[in-house]
């Protein structure tokens, strides 16, 4: 399955540095200073027990937008949706934007792993489809991405994981740089499946001001013990920061958690949880 691609090895300063006739996996260095392909960073993953909990609330909510009639084409599959919480997982993410809810598959799964790390999830889209569940403590923004960080950019913390399945205009990536974390994980749909996903790539080169290394989907999904998938079509950034081990200090890690747990809108949700989980035990 779409083992015939042509692929650029790309590195966030705009300069295309090898054209390969297949898809080919894209090597990353760790502290211990091995070169790991995203399959070896799937299959070394201290959380691949969680994956079968991410996996029945993504079937959850599979059941809750076709009860209202919402058919999710086009919507982002199980294993690129496991690929993301394993990446949130991993670095410790607790600050998630999403630009494309549409009918909220990723916001969910993201959700349940930044919810792990103690954070929080916002997600954008100008179209309102009423599938992010009222008590998953996810924020919805009904608006265009640019709209979305402007309104962040007043009241929210700083973005450490982004989330792009749509093309961001100019006004979008103006604020990611101002709102997005320095060390912040950047993630694109589709791509290889469609021009979409090399289009924000192609963007976010030219435009997006920390540097970084893209590692791109394999020729087929990473296939693991149960039978579950990981990645087709998500490509996904890491800052050179984290590339060369360089990884917060406990000050820089404290701010960052603190942020983002004692954010109004996240104990607003917080509590509300806390009640509605109240009612349902009475």
């Amino acid at each position: 399955m779409h083992t015939r691609f042509p692929l650029r090895h790309r590195r966030c300063d705009g300069l295309a540095q090898a054209r390969y006739k297949t898809r080919r996996t894209v090597g990353w260095r760790m502290d211990n200073g091995a070169i790991f392909s995203c399959g070896a960073f799937v299959n070394a993953s201290t959380h691949l027990s969680e994956l079968s909990a991410a996996q029945t609330a993504w079937r959850r909510h599979v059941a809750f937008f076709t009860s209202k009639g919402l058919s999710g084409e086009s919507s982002t599959s199980l294993e690129d949706c496991l690929m993301l919480y394993l990446l949130i997982r991993h670095f410790d993410r607790r600050s998630v934007f999403e630009i494309g809810t549409n009918v909220g598959t990723t916001a969910v799964i993201m959700n349940e792993a930044v919810k792990q790390n103690g954070g929080m999830c916002t997600t954008c889209d100008p179209i309102d489809y009423g599938a992010i569940p009222p008590d998953s403590g996810i924020r919805f923004i009904n608006a265009p991405a640019d709209a979305a960080l402007a309104h962040i950019k007043e009241d929210g913390p700083a973005i450490d994981f982004a989330f792009l399945d749509w093309v961001p205009d100019w006004k979008t990536l103006r604020l990611a740089n101002d709102l997005f974390d320095k060390d912040a994980i950047l993630a694109v749909h589709d791509y290889g499946l469609d021009p979409k996903g090399e289009a924000v790539v192609d963007l976010l080169n030219l435009h997006y001001r920390p540097r970084g290394r893209w590692f791109f989907p394999e020729a087929a999904p990473i296939a693991l013990a149960g039978g579950a998938r990981v990645n087709i079509c998500t490509a996904f950034f890491v800052p050179n920061q984290l590339l060369n081990g360089r990884h917060e200090n406990s000050f820089e890690r404290l701010r960052r958690r603190l942020s983002a747990l004692l954010h109004p809108r996240h104990l607003a949700s917080h509590l509300k949880r806390a009640a509605v989980q109240k009612i349902r035990r009475m």
